[in-house]
Parts: C-alpha cells; structure tokens; sequence
C-alpha cells in the first residue's frame, strides 16, 4: 500500500474542495474532448469527498459511476452527497481485483503522483477496462514559480514525495509509462495542457497541504522555523498579497482498449 502524506483529514478535505474547483475546467475538457460517447459504466479512481465523481458523472452521463477511495473519511463526505446513478466503494486503486465490472470509462487525477509504482498502475487500470473502453488521466508535469515561497514549497512537498518513491513531476512521463500498458491497450492521446492557476487560490491550497504533511515523518526533518515562516508567507499570499504567478504543466494521458 502507498502512503498518501496529504492526509484525509478536514483540512485535507478542504484542499481538496479547492482543487476541484482550480481544476474542474481541465478536467471537463478533457473528459467531452476523450470520453466514450456512450459510457454504461465509469470509475473515477482516487476520488476523495466525490468532487471529481460527480463531475465525471455529469460530463459523461453514465449509466452508472463509481467513485473508489481507500479512506473512510472522504467516503461518508462523499456519500453524503451523492447523486442518483452514482456509487462509492472503499478499495486501494493499486490492489486487485477492483470493486467494479469492465468499465468503459475510467478517470484518475493527481492519483500516480502519490504512487512508488506508476507503471503498475496503469496496467492495472488498463486492465479493467471494457472493449472500446479509455482510461483518461492527468497529472503535473511541472510547477514552478518566481515567488520564493511558491518555489521553495514545490521544492519541500517534492522531497516529501521523494521519500516514498514518490513524483510530484509525474505527469512529464505519462508517455513512457503506458508503453507496457498491455496487450490490446494504445495510446490515444499523449500531451501537455499550459495552465496559469490563480495564484491566490494555489497558495491557499499550498498553505491547507503544508499544514498536514508537515506532520509526516520525513517532514518533521524540516527547520520547523522555515515551516512557520512558509506558512505565514503562503497565508499572506492567499490572503491577496501581490505575488509572482504560477505556471503549471498538466500532463493528460488517453489510452484505449480495442476500438477505442
């Protein structure tokens, strides 16, 4: 099992209400762009509270979805909220077999980041799906900033990461990965969206995930005085202080089965 260091707990779950809306255009895109036209049954893996979840359910207008996390914290939120046709199931998305049928829809978003064995997964996933199925995936290519808090967290969470065999850059080698997908699998589509996230909003997400990782393990080895003082930087940039922008790299992966 990997060890996810953004935590599931309420400030987690803030992040990642955040998140989803920082990045529900991308993801809409890609799924009208590269989604099946007729999808019966689609998984989004890595699901957290269902932010993601409904968002697939409601591009694609599945028969039914299914949204897949391993913590039962994010699943009560998400149930909580659910919507008719949509399910949860609590299961890791690197272990077999999956809680679900051949699909012919899956999605994952910033899931092989916090992975050791990317490759693997993506075999897996691969491997669920349906004849004419895709699997659709994004992840950060790259992140980078002139703001020197902005900076030097992107060099902090990627060292964290680092530890666990981890990559926050994952998404530059999404190409590479599916190469050994399987047999009947092909790349679709392979590239790289040019976002300029807000960048008050990025910090307020940057400051919610400093506040949990920063309890890890590895984390602790950090001056806990540059914490203090990322933490108050990020929070004043949040806050609305003028700050250097943010360009970020999405890495998207489309492979397909059969006809796909």
């Amino acid at each position: 099992m990997s060890t996810y260091t953004f935590g599931d707990n309420p400030t987690a779950a803030h992040r990642l209400a955040l998140l989803a809306q920082v990045y529900e255009p991308a993801a809409r895109d890609l799924l009208r762009r590269w989604a099946p036209r007729q999808v019966g049954e689609a998984v989004d893996l890595g699901c957290g509270p269902g932010h993601s979840t409904r968002l697939v359910h409601a591009v694609t207008g599945a028969r039914r979805t299914t949204g897949v996390d391993r913590s039962p914290q994010f699943l009560r939120q998400a149930r909580a909220t659910a919507v008719p046709r949509v399910r949860y199931r609590r299961h890791d998305a690197t272990a077999a077999p999956p809680p679900f049928g051949p699909a012919d829809l899956v999605y994952a978003r910033f899931l092989l980041t916090h992975l050791p064995d990317p490759a693997a997964a993506l075999r897996l996933w691969a491997g669920t799906l349906a004849p004419g199925g895709r699997l659709l995936v994004q992840e950060t290519a790259r992140l980078r900033s002139a703001e020197p808090a902005l900076s030097r967290y992107y060099e902090l969470v990627a060292q964290v990461q680092a530890a666990y065999g981890q990559a926050l850059d994952i998404g530059a080698r999404l190409a590479g990965l599916a190469a050994d997908a399987g047999d009947g699998v092909r790349v679709v589509h392979a590239g790289t969206r040019r976002l300029r996230p807000p960048v008050h909003l990025m910090a307020r997400l940057h400051v919610l995930n400093l506040r949990t990782w920063r309890t890890d393990p590895v984390a602790r080895g950090f001056d806990s005085g540059e914490l203090d003082a990322l933490d108050a930087a990020l929070t004043a940039i949040a806050s609305g202080a003028p700050a250097e922008p943010i360009a970020q790299d999405l890495g998207e992966l489309v492979l397909g089965r059969g006809d796909a």
